[in-house]
This record gives C-alpha cells, sequence and structure tokens, in this order.
C-alpha cells in the first residue's frame, strides 16, 4: 500500500502480492487507519481504505517498505509488526531505497524466525461477557509498519528482554471469523556471536506513518467483490491439472492388507477405468455406475457455473485397484484415492 510517500509491501518469492482496497465501512479491520502525519500542520492524514492481500497456507514471506520522506539529513526508524508482535529491533531508512524484512530475531540474534502463513491456531475466551482487547501495535491478521523520526547517536549496545516468538492464538468471535490465516515462524540459525547495536533514537514517541496490509484468504475477499484471479488458488483436483491423468501407465506397487487376520505385504494390481465424477463445491466424489447420464454431454469443470444445483458430473479417468490378475471388470474393486 502507498500512502502520501510511504509504502508497505508484501512480497512471495520476491514479487509483491496484488493489493485490494475495502472502504473501512465495508471491512472488518483489526487495526486502526494507515495514516501520515503533516509535519507542518501536525493533521493526520488517514488512509480512505483498509488495504488486503490474499494469502494461502505455507507462502512463506517478505515484507517491503520505504519512504520518500527519508535522507541522510532526515532519517527515519521502521518498526515492524506482525500480527500485533515484534522483535524489539528496527531498520535504519536513510534514503528512498526499500528496505526489506523476512524474519524476526531473537534477543541473543542467535536464532531467526522466518515469516510463513499458517492456518489460525483458535483458542476461546474464558469470559464471554469481556470485550476483545486490540494489540496496542498492529493486530490480528495485519503487517504493519511504523516509521518514527530519528536522529544518529554514537553506536552503543541494547539490551532486549528474552521473549518466545510464536504463532498468535486467535480468539473465537465474530469479529475474527475472517482472520483463518495468521503468521507462523520455521526456525534458522542465526549469528554465532552479534551484539544488538543501536546507532539511531526516536526523536519523538508519535510515529511520523502508521501503514496496515491486512492478509485473509482468497475467498473472504472474493465474497467481498474483490476480482481475484483463480490461477494458483484451486483448492480442488480437476481434470485438467497437468501430469495427474496423462501417460499413466499399469504398474505393480506394494500396499498393505487390510484383512485383520494378515499383517503380510502382497502384490496389488491396478487399472484405468472411466468413472463418473461429481463436483461439488470442494469435494470431488464418485458417482454411482447406475446413474443416468449423458454420456455425449463435455462440461469444462474450471469455467462451468451449475444454474440450479452446486454439483455437476463428467467422465473421467481413474485409476482401480483390482484384488487380483484376473478380476473381472465388473466385479466389485477398490478405488485409489488421490490427495
Amino acid at each position: 500500500m502507498r500512502l502520501n510517500g510511504f509504502q508497505l509491501e508484501v512480497l512471495v518469492n520476491g514479487e509483491p502480492l496484488k493489493e485490494y482496497n475495502l472502504p473501512i465501512n465495508e471491512s472488518s479491520s483489526t487495526t486502526g487507519s494507515s495514516y501520515v502525519l503533516d509535519e507542518t500542520t501536525g493533521q493526520k492524514t488517514y488512509s480512505d481504505n483498509e488495504t488486503y492481500v490474499a494469502v494461502k497456507p505455507e507462502m512463506k514471506y517478505s515484507i517491503r517498505f520505504s519512504s520518500t520522506r527519508a535522507s541522510m539529513w532526515a532519517p527515519l526508524m521502521a518498526y515492524v509488526y506482525v500480527d500485533g508482535e515484534y522483535d524489539y529491533t528496527y531498520r535504519e531508512i536513510l534514503n528512498s531505497s526499500p528496505r526489506e524484512k523476512d524474519c524476526f530475531w531473537n534477543n541473543t540474534l542467535s536464532k531467526r524466525y522466518c515469516f510463513k502463513f499458517e492456518v489460525s491456531q483458535l483458542t476461546e475466551l474464558d469470559n464471554l461477557l469481556e470485550p476483545l482487547q486490540r494489540k496496542p501495535y498492529g493486530g490480528l491478521g495485519a503487517i504493519s509498519i511504523y516509521f518514527y523520526k530519528a536522529r544518529v547517536i554514537p553506536q552503543r549496545p541494547v539490551y532486549i528482554p528474552d521473549f518466545s516468538v510464536n504463532q498468535v492464538q486467535v480468539i473465537e468471535s465474530k469479529s475474527t471469523c475472517g482472520i483463518k490465516f495468521t503468521t507462523a515462524f520455521e526456525e534458522a540459525e542465526g549469528f554465532a556471536s552479534r551484539q544488538t547495536m543501536a546507532t539511531m533514537e526516536k526523536q519523538s514517541v508519535d510515529p511520523v506513518s502508521v501503514l496496515h496490509l491486512h492478509y485473509r484468504p482468497a475467498t473472504w475477499l472474493q465474497i467481498r467483490g474483490c476480482d481475484i484471479p483463480e490461477i494458483g488458488w484451486q483448492n480442488q483436483l480437476s481434470p485438467n491439472v497437468s501430469g495427474l491423468l496423462e501417460d499413466v501407465k499399469p504398474y505393480t506397487f506394494n500396499i498393505k492388507n487390510e484383512e485383520p487376520q494378515s499383517s503380510l505385504m502382497r502384490k496389488t494390481k491396478y487399472k484405468i477405468i472411466r468413472a463418473t465424477v461429481i463436483h461439488s463445491d470442494n469435494v470431488i466424489e464418485i458417482a454411482d455406475e447406475g446413474e443416468n447420464r449423458n454420456s455425449n454431454e463435455i462440461i469444462d469443470l474450471e469455467s462451468y457455473t451449475p444454474r440450479k444445483k452446486r454439483t455437476y458430473k463428467k467422465e473421467v479417468e481413474v485409476i482401480e485397484l483390482l484384488d487380483s490378475e484376473e478380476e473381472e471388470e465388473g466385479n466389485s474393486s477398490k478405488v485409489l484415492r488421490i490427495g
């Protein structure tokens, strides 16, 4: 997001995620509004929208931020908050070039905790009558940057208290129902021996700018009218997936016998058959062979939208496990599920 010379982006594989703006009255923000301070008048310019990106689990990311106000003579300090948490460190901004952060550090800098979106860990509120407390900085499901005017000081060591870096827990409530993902952390090695040093200090306790970038599932944003491409967000099997059903050849492999009286491994054959697939929301099931259908009908599962029902059918190739090599096609058999 961009606001009066300040910028915040979320990068995945080095590329910024597409952003979507929702009016403040149509979003369920867990933070305050983004703003920039006019140092001449002392007035804050607030954003009219909340900015969102669509994410999915196990997506590693980094945070990029910058300011056109920063210079050697007017440096800034930037504090990064993820889900309302931070690691007590700041980043120097001495010019308009962007800075990037992809992890938190522990208090001795010996461990890095790399950012990764993951499914939220839910918990319950002990006292249902007690109102949910907002984070003092940032908020759940949000990445926040707090920019402060700074001045350069002689280098000095800094004491950072011992703290833990863990995925935050989300209290189930109406205000947090859309926060399906929060940030988890992958631990990695840091520096063997290095002390935290300060080279700047704040000129004021009040930031000159605060930017919030919220993240939600793609479906959450689609419901609110955001035009999100389906590429990369498919969460169901499809006959058109490259390599899934192409060039499948008979092969012998071992599976464990399901009969309780024997734990031996046996050889099992399989063959490719044609079966009707019923697609309903995110579930694909095998239809009853006896069900009537139009075998000449062709449906594009990727673009088809049913008019009356949320289910539709298409014949595709599936893998059928045979009990023996001599088993006839009319006999019952097992179907190998993929996924």
